[in-house]
């Protein structure tokens, strides 16, 4: 038992040293846990230590196995790789004093490895993170979930296009499409009728057909009826749901305020509408699937959003439906709020909300409409697109609708990738985005130490796509195949 993992993998000695937990993690090493497991990231206890800063932590390890220093998890990152880039240096300095070797590259075709001096100066910029704003760090983040690009087979060099510093123009993409609303509103249509658009009244009738058939499943598995119930309606449900949104605005410390008669707490809203014992039952019952016809977890087919597959598959086909992006649009990962205990739930350091459930949206730059989501569940066996690693893969998903219009798609540093450009140019769509130095097929003309002043920049061409490094108070790095690269057309849009 000492050595089994949970759905992930985690064991015991693994959870001790990513929370630093000393004493319990000799007390596993002791009793011969394997210091030397893995989790589904191919990652040791030691690479987890390395990663949250754990320095006694990973003094134990090595004592127990010094072999464990030069390990890779599934994206070729060493215990060294994980520590200077979350700046510890004492981790790091330890590392290197226990035979972590400098060379090893989380990257073989493009990055040729971390010299002393590019782990010292990963230590500084670590140091650097803690002084700068959410908004800055979500572009510099090292997020999970982000795979391999180098594993991608679709980008491999063409002869005939090699990065050049001779750069040729091209021409801009031309958009013709039509955009906005596709539903005429007039001026007496009020909130409710706009809500409506994206929640019609099919998915009330689809939350009443489902608790009607949940409370008769529960009374059939009891043995006897439940004398206090009776099958809700789709306007008692409207009602429910009207509550439950009241409820969040207004928040109370207990659910039984709502309904108090205390001069200091009680309102009429809530009891004018349903009586509590009512309102109780819906909770009881309430649901929005069968679960009954969900394959048990571990079995193929189970969809871990199952109980909520069908009202999200509504609501995500009317944002689609429901507005025509402009030119520009954009793909970013968002959270959803949550800390209770959710198998797929994720904890994010660079977003202001750090504990939730993380969402893939393509949302309209003009105005940030949300015109497509995917809620990410964890890693599954999907195999479309699967030379492309995740993040390529939640671009190229949710930019399916956009192909042979000439949109143009903007991302950040997380997405960005120059197989990616290549797929979606092919594709009719062109990108834009900040990009790491370090990813496959990116100029290696292009580095930290290419541009020393600021406002200095320097530029590259490969076919259609550019790269820019650009130098403010550090070196930002930009891919692009939607821009004119002969065009001195920068432009800086700077917060007062």
């Amino acid at each position: 038992m000492i050595n089994t993992g949970d759905r992930f993998d985690y064991d015991p000695l693994h959870v001790a040293a990513m929370k630093g937990f000393l004493q319990v993690l000799k007390i596993l090493i002791e009793n011969e846990a394997d210091v030397d497991s893995k989790n589904e990231e191919e990652q040791t206890p030691l690479h987890l230590a390395a990663d949250s800063g754990r320095t006694n932590c990973v003094r134990e390890l090595l004592n127990a196995d010094h072999s464990a220093a030069n390990d890779e998890d599934e994206n070729s990152n060493t215990p060294l790789h994980l520590a200077a880039l979350s700046g510890h240096s004492k981790v790091a300095n330890l590392l290197l004093n226990n035979g972590a070797d400098v060379s090893a590259s989380s990257d073989e075709d493009e990055f040729e490895g971390f010299t002393p001096e590019d782990v010292i100066q990963s230590i500084e910029k670590g140091a650097q993170l803690q002084q700068i704003n959410d908004d800055e760090l979500s572009d510099i983040s090292f997020d999970e979930g982000d795979e391999d690009e180098s594993q991608s087979e679709s980008g491999s060099d063409d002869s005939e296009d090699e990065w050049t510093d001779a750069l040729s123009q091209i021409d801009l993409p031309v958009f013709t499409e039509s955009v906005g609303p596709t539903t005429a509103m007039t001026a007496d249509r009020n909130e409710l009728d706009f809500l409506n658009l994206m929640f019609p009244t099919v998915i009330f009738e689809i939350l009443v057909a489902q608790t009607n058939l949940y409370a008769k499943q529960l009374q059939e598995k009891a043995g006897k009826p439940d004398t206090q119930w009776s099958d809700t309606t789709v306007v008692e449900m409207k009602a429910y749901i009207g509550i439950r949104l009241y409820m969040s605005i207004l928040q109370l410390p207990t659910m039984e305020m709502y309904w108090s008669k205390d001069f200091m707490f009680g309102n009429l809203f809530v009891p004018n509408i349903m009586p509590r014992d009512r309102f109780d039952k819906l909770c009881q019952y309430f649901h929005a699937n069968d679960k009954t016809t969900n394959p048990p977890r571990g079995i193929p087919g189970h969809d871990c959003l199952h109980h909520v597959r069908t009202i999200l598959e509504i609501v995500n086909k009317n944002c689609i439906d429901n507005y025509k992006p402009h030119q520009n649009t954009s793909v970013d990962e968002a959270m959803i709020a949550f800390r209770g205990r959710l198998g797929f739930r994720q904890y994010l350091l660079a977003k202001p909300t750090k504990y939730g459930i993380k969402v893939w949206m393509r949302a309209d730059s003009e105005n940030g409409y949300c015109n497509e989501f995917d809620i990410y569940t964890g890693k599954t066996g999907d195999t479309q697109n699967h030379e492309l690693g995740l993040t390529s893969r939640v671009v190229v998903n949710l930019t399916r609708r956009l192909e042979n219009k000439n949109h143009i798609v903007n991302i950040d540093n997380y997405f960005t990738s120059f197989d990616l450009f290549k797929i979606l140019k092919g594709k009719k769509i062109y990108t834009r985005g900040t990009a790491r130095s370090n990813r496959k097929n990116f100029p290696k003309a292009l580095h930290a130490k290419c541009v020393k002043n600021p406002g200095e920049k320097k530029v590259v061409q490969r076919g259609r796509i550019t790269a820019y490094a650009w130098k403010d108070k550090k070196v930002i790095f930009f891919l692009s195949s939607a821009d004119d690269p002969t065009l001195d057309n920068l432009q800086v849009q700077c917060t007062m």
